[in-house]
């Protein structure tokens, strides 16, 4: 699994909408790794208790993913929303960033996309089934050195 979370700011106009008291207490945080984790154990419809009591092994098999700090604020899935919801319900500042508006955008678009995979097919693809796109790499995914912009550049060439 290969994992986005977008995490730094960016320099950006503010809109200072009200005067907000500090907050008195501080936001639950997690590991990046266990936010991860906990997204893939939510696809797979597994809650973390049942790891230990019914001895499941799961693979997360998370290759790579973005830097990001040691620890994040996760509202898992809808993040955005909950996040507003929260800054909203406890007073808290929310920053808006035009990436955020973005991908927001984008995810609906997937979402949409996926949810009507059939009577959309022939607007992304020309052949029917399913078809194996492989990328090479010379180097190994554990591989520190390995340019994940390098391999996956090739892809986004609209002449291949």
């Amino acid at each position: 699994m290969v994992g986005y979370i977008s995490t730094f700011a960016q320099n950006g106009t503010t809109f200072k909408v009200e005067n907000l008291s500090k907050p008195e207490k501080l936001l639950f945080i997690k590991s990046y790794e266990d936010i991860y984790k906990g997204l893939i154990l939510s696809d797979l419809k597994i809650y973390p208790y049942e790891i230990k009591e019914k001895n499941i092994n799961v693979p997360f098999n998370i290759i790579a993913k973005s830097e990001a700090p040691d620890s994040l604020v996760n509202y898992n899935y809808n993040s955005f929303f909950y996040g507003m919801y929260q800054a909203y319900a406890n007073h808290r500042p929310f920053v808006l960033s035009p990436d955020m508006i973005w991908l927001l955008i984008n995810q609906g678009f997937a979402r949409h996309v996926n949810a009507n995979q059939e009577s959309m097919r022939d607007l992304f693809v020309d052949f029917s089934g399913k078809q194996s796109l492989i990328v090479k790499a010379n180097k190994k995914l554990e591989d520190p050195t390995l340019s994940w912009e390098e391999i996956f550049s090739p892809i986004y060439q609209p002449d291949k």
